[in-house]
């Protein structure tokens, strides 16, 4: 089974010219993403999980999926870190 994150109750967020930026509400810090992270950060409030997020992005952008997967992992990973999500069990 695959890895589901929730977007943390804390994070707040607001698009500036096309790019997302993000405020963890506990740390005070800010996070920016670039137009595909905003995609990325779209998904993960839609699906949760990380194969589905994988497919959409497959089927929406001209790229090499495993490069894809690894840079989807990087960005979920520092999202993780910096508080905006966090994993989550599925049963």
């Amino acid at each position: 089974m695959g890895r589901h994150f929730s977007r943390s109750e804390t994070a707040m967020g607001e698009l500036v010219d096309g790019e997302l930026v993000l405020l963890n509400m506990d740390s005070g810090e800010y996070f920016g993403l670039n137009p595909t992270g905003t995609r990325i950060w779209e998904l993960l409030g839609e699906h949760g999980d990380l194969d589905r997020v994988h497919e959409a992005l497959v089927r929406q952008y001209a790229v090499d999926p495993e490069r894809l997967r690894a840079d989807l992992e990087e960005l979920v990973a520092d999202l993780e870190r910096a508080g905006l999500v966090h994993e989550t069990r599925v049963r």
